[in-house]
C-alpha cells in the first residue's frame, strides 16, 4: 500500500515510472572472503530471503500499468537450476556485495532498459521554463 501511494504522488511530476524487481540476495557462502577461502559457486538463496523477495517482487509487479512500467529481472541473476548468476560471460563479478550489483551485473540490464529510455520518434522534445 505504500508503493501504491508514493507512486500515485510520483505520477503528479513525472509521465513515466519505471520499477525494477530485486536480484537474489547472495548467500554469505558467495562473499567474496568466502570464495577465497575455497567456496564455490552454484550459489542458492536462502529460502527464507528467496520466498520474501518473490513476495515483494509479486507485489511490485502488480504496480504495473498507465505510466508504470515493471522490469522483471530476477531471470538475468538466476540460473535455471535457480542458482545465481554470480559471473558475467566474460568472467566478470555480476555483484559487488550481497545486495548490489556490480558494474558489469548492472550493465546486464541495459539490454531491457534501452527501449524503455529511448524516447518515441514522434515524442515532442521537453521544453524546461
Amino acid at each position: 500500500e505504500r508503493l501504491a501511494l508514493t507512486l500515485h504522488a510520483l505520477q503528479t511530476h513525472t509521465r513515466r515510472i519505471i520499477l525494477l524487481t530485486q536480484p537474489p540476495l547472495l548467500p554469505p557462502s558467495a562473499e567474496r572472503s568466502a570464495i577465497r577461502a575455497g567456496s564455490r559457486p552454484p550459489f542458492f538463496e536462502a529460502a527464507a530471503d528467496r520466498d520474501l523477495r518473490q513476495q515483494c517482487n509479486n507485489s511490485v509487479k502488480k504496480m504495473s500499468g498507465s505510466g508504470i512500467d515493471v522490469l522483471d529481472i530476477d531471470p538475468l541473476f538466476t540460473n535455471p537450476d535457480g542458482g545465481i548468476l554470480t559471473i558475467t560471460p566474460a568472467g566478470r563479478d555480476v555483484f559487488h556485495d550481497k545486495v548490489h550489483l556490480s558494474t558489469d551485473g548492472a550493465a546486464l540490464l541495459t539490454p531491457l532498459l534501452d527501449p524503455l529510455l529511448t524516447p518515441p520518434q514522434s515524442a515532442a522534445p521537453l521544453s524546461l521554463p
